[in-house]
């Protein structure tokens, strides 16, 4: 989930926007879809985003004029973007100025911070809920530490900011700390993009739940800092709070590898010089994917029935573009803690990797613009460079439920997905909801070519939304012979 603008921090997070996990009960269907959350709630599009998968677009400079930096193809990323004025013209932030507006009191509480593999197998299970905790993951199980060595530190590690009982949510993820999966030979190259500056460029053809990439995020923070304000507070010592996070932030960065921390640095910065919190956050703000813990160990996590969120920067994953009609899709694999990107269709060798920053993907063009304009770039993806032809379309699209597909005379719902996969819509859960149709039809006619055609692409689609181990434990594919070499390779 995206952080509200800076002067909503001090909102109480029992009124953002949530993700919420509870499944969306869908009668008759398959299991496999209780993947699908209840929608999320809204807010004016102005305040904030509201997706657990939403990063903001990147930008070539620094600058007040700066465009957007974000794709190979011309098709996807002219830049027109207007620059995004300071939140509060009277409030600029300049965090390299100490000077403490009168009244202000520190609003972060770091209970620890953690240097040796013994420490890091603290759970603090006396801690308060806001209490803050820096870390090194993922930790060396306590009987592999060697003494001679209590500062040891994995090949592959993410610095962190937690809330203190995020500890024990990430220790009862079964399996951690598991190795990331990494492929041999990486299926995309990093590469300057006319007008768009970096982007990621697949080296050969990809299919609908392929892995991209896998890594370990460079850091991951709070979504949401507890910062105890009122919204009037924040506004007055909106400075003192920018600094109080960077020099925290400084802490965290400081722990990072020489090259790491030369490499975060070098990612873009959206955000306009009035409008900046520091050079640390800003490319936070700028690159983040959203990921959350709520579903693991035990209630103590949750308050109120809040969901913490929480920021994760990669070093390639960040470098991937927007367009409204994305052919990838991002998933944080819990037991490996690591950022996951996976085709979400075919994908040509030579076409640029892009997600959906965005939640509003099938919603009118000009809505879409509204939701990428505060990031200043205009979106110039297919759908956006056709708002005629495609805002019909989708006007169509958004009547579409569970309820509605039901009955369908089964060569309406195979006009309705070819109609889907030309506008590249198959990250829209409408898309998944037509394969189960379709499937489920072929399978009461008996149908068994057909059948395993769409349940081959159920599978699939599955695997790239949701990620390897929710497809290798999915009911689509039943434990017959005939099946098991769909999982073989994930």
């Amino acid at each position: 989930m995206r952080k509200p603008s800076f002067l909503e921090i001090g909102i109480k997070a029992s009124e953002w926007p949530q993700v919420l996990s509870t499944p969306l009960p869908l009668p008759t269907m398959s299991d496999d879809m209780s993947w699908m959350k209840k929608g999320l709630k809204k807010r004016a599009v102005k305040d904030w985003f509201s997706d657990a998968n939403v990063k903001p677009h990147k930008s070539t400079t620094e600058s007040a004029s700066i465009i957007d930096a974000n794709s190979a193809n011309p098709m996807f990323g002219i830049k027109t973007g207007t620059p995004l004025k300071a939140a509060s013209t009277a409030q600029a932030t300049n965090v390299g100025d100490k000077t403490v507006t009168p009244g202000y009191k520190p609003v972060l509480k770091l209970l620890k911070e953690e240097f040796t593999a013994l420490e890091t197998v603290q759970t603090y299970p006396g801690s308060k809920f806001n209490d803050l905790v820096i870390t090194t993951l993922p930790l060396k199980p306590l009987n592999e530490v060697d003494p001679a060595n209590p500062t040891f530190k994995p090949k592959e590690k993410t610095e962190c900011i937690l809330y203190a009982p995020t500890k024990y949510q990430i220790f009862c993820i079964p399996g951690f700390p598991e190795e990331p999966r990494h492929l041999k030979e990486k299926p995309y190259k990093i590469q300057d993009l006319p007008v768009r500056g970096k982007g990621l460029i697949a080296t050969q053809q990809l299919q609908m739940g392929d892995l991209i990439l896998a890594e370990r995020p460079f850091i991951i923070i709070p979504a949401c800092w507890p910062v105890a304000l009122s919204q009037a507070d924040m506004i007055k010592y909106q400075r003192d709070v920018f600094r109080e996070q960077e020099n925290m932030l400084k802490r965290l960065l400081d722990r990072m590898d020489p090259a790491d921390r030369a490499a975060f640095m070098t990612l873009d910065n959206c955000l306009e010089e009035g409008a900046r919190s520091g050079p640390i956050l800003d490319r936070i703000h700028t690159n983040s994917f959203g990921i959350h813990f709520d579903d693991e160990g035990s209630n103590d996590f949750m308050k109120d029935g809040e969901v913490r969120m929480y920021s994760v920067v990669g070093k390639d994953i960040s470098r991937v573009n927007h367009s409204c009609c994305p052919n990838a899709m991002f998933n944080f694999d819990k037991p490996s803690f690591s950022m996951e990107l996976r085709a979400v269709r075919g994908i040509r060798k030579g076409e640029e990797i892009t997600v959906c920053y965005h939640t509003g993907d099938i919603e009118p063009t000009a809505e879409r613009q509204k939701l990428v304009a505060p990031y200043r770039f205009t979106c110039t993806c297919p759908a956006c460079l056709s708002p005629t032809a495609t805002d019909a379309q989708y006007a169509l699209i958004r009547q579409i439920t569970m309820e509605n597909i039901k009955g369908t005379p089964i060569d309406v719902a195979l006009r309705s997905l070819a109609v889907i996969e030309k506008h590249g819509l198959e990250s829209n859960e409408i898309y998944f909801l037509y394969l189960m149709y379709v499937m489920q039809y072929y399978e009461f006619k008996k149908d068994k070519q057909k059948e395993l055609e769409f349940r081959y692409k159920v599978f699939r689609r599955i695997l790239a939304v949701q990620g390897r181990r929710q497809a290798a434990a999915s009911t689509v594919v039943p434990d017959l012979p005939q099946y098991r070499s769909w999982k073989d390779f994930i």
